[in-house]
């Protein structure tokens, strides 16, 4: 197996809006695995982003969910902090023709509040790890240019390509999020719910998607940064694998648990 690492820097964070929310909402802590999955296939999907009703990053995970083994993000700085933007808003295109006049000007607008992760230059890493079709992920992982949100941008600073293999290390260090099941001391690490798979049919009742649990780093109130982990905490089910000088904790299926 071989990994492609993907080093990279935040310019100001980055916003992954919860799904259903519409006028305000939360944005996840981490990149989650959705996210990687949809700017991987941006380049992919030059050529259109719907068709039919689907969006075309579900064609690039069908395309290559029998090559993709796992992927995972890590912040390599303990500097990502949640945070709510709250924010003036015209409202008045969605409401009655009787509610636009200027004498209701008071009522044109309105407050929500936006989520974001702030990170201004973390520098952050990816780990693809891959059965196969490495050039591809390779010239992917190039031309990714946001994580999250369009404005949520990112400098790509170096792509390469590594042997994968087990570790036997008895301690390593990861600001990788470990799935929730492979962790039983979870030391620096707090647990969230993240998406794995998105809504990619987009005609039908728009629904959350494929969610699970996952350990993330953390110390205090800011996300990310390297965390020591002993190789006897990770249950019996999971992996460590060494790829290149990551450590990255899959289950021992990867993403078939999800990409059947």
């Amino acid at each position: 197996m071989k990994g492609v690492l993907i080093y990279g820097l935040h310019h100001w964070g980055f916003s992954i809006r919860v799904p259903k929310a519409s006028a305000g909402g939360k944005s996840f802590p981490y990149v989650p695995i959705s996210t990687i999955l949809g700017a991987l296939s941006k380049s992919y999907c030059e050529n259109y982003a719907v068709k039919n009703g689907t969006s075309c990053t579900k064609e690039f995970i069908d395309k290559y969910k029998g090559s993709l083994f796992w992927v995972a993000y890590g912040a390599d700085e303990s500097r990502l902090l949640p945070y709510s933007d709250i924010m003036r808003e015209q409202r008045v295109s969605y409401k009655q023709k009787k509610y636009r006049s200027a004498e209701k000007l008071r009522d044109w607008f309105g407050v929500s509040a936006f989520g974001k992760t702030y990170g201004e230059s973390v520098k952050f890493s990816i780990a693809v790890l891959l059965k196969d079709k490495v050039e591809d992920f390779v010239k992917y992982s190039w031309q990714i240019i946001s994580l999250g949100s369009k404005e949520s941008l990112v400098t790509i600073e170096h792509v390469e390509v590594v042997d994968v293999e087990e570790s036997e290390e008895e301690q390593f260090s990861t600001s990788f999020f470990i799935p929730q099941q492979c962790l039983i001391d979870t030391g620096d690490f707090e647990l969230q719910e993240l998406p794995v798979l998105s809504t990619y049919n987009l005609t039908k009742e728009p629904d959350e998607g494929v969610f699970d649990k996952f350990w993330v780093p953390i110390r205090g109130p800011l996300i990310g940064g390297e965390v020591k982990v002993k190789k006897d905490a990770i249950n019996e089910q999971c992996t460590v694998y060494r790829a290149g000088e990551k450590y990255v904790v899959t289950f021992k299926e990867g993403l078939t648990k999800w990409l059947k």
